[in-house]
């Protein structure tokens, strides 16, 4: 693909993108209270957006205060504080003529109980990752297979999340079901 094509505008369903460079989301652990990413990280998803990223992905987004947290100081979009706190980073992404996507993810069967709010680990089945957790060096635990109601809840907590960046102005999200995370 040649550098033309690369700084060039093109439409992607009903957005028209100034180039085909974009912000990827990262897992950042930048959240050191009530779920709100630090000021440095948000400043720096509005400056990949000023300095001509056409669309910028948050870091994950957990979706609920119970099971979904699987490592620290995750970030959240649930409470008025939280929205409040992405809507002015979100309305300075999208003047730089950039769209602005959320990441939204449940850690499942790769949570870490110790930071999870719930103290414990859901999963479909109960049969933990086989890879060690790379913070801990230490073995994932065996979730336990999650309940009519867990999956419930799960459901909810990605329906709450999404109303929480529709409410934060952004123009859409993106769900993170890799490394055996819910969707």
């Amino acid at each position: 693909m040649g550098q033309d094509v690369v700084f060039s505008p093109f439409s992607l369903k009903s957005y028209r993108l100034k180039n085909r460079l974009g912000v990827a989301a990262m897992t950042r652990m930048s959240s050191p209270g009530e779920s709100i990413p630090r000021k440095d990280v948000l400043e720096f998803l509005v400056r990949r957006a000023a300095n001509g990223a056409a669309i910028v992905f948050t870091e994950g987004i957990v979706t609920d205060y119970e099971s979904a947290q699987g490592y620290p100081r995750q970030a959240r979009l649930l409470t008025q504080r939280q929205i409040d706190a992405w809507k002015p980073v979100v309305k300075s992404i999208k003047d730089a003529g950039t769209v602005a996507i959320a990441q939204l993810f449940h850690c499942g069967r790769v949570a870490w109980p110790e930071v999870n709010p719930a103290g414990r680990v859901i999963a479909p089945s109960a049969i933990a990752p086989k890879q060690k957790n790379p913070l801990t060096g230490k073995p994932y635990p065996v979730p336990d297979e999650m309940s009519r109601f867990d999956i419930e809840h799960v459901v909810q907590g990605f329906v709450e999340t999404a109303k929480g960046a529709m409410a934060a102005d952004f123009d859409g999200v993106e769900i993170h079901g890799a490394h055996g995370y819910l969707i």
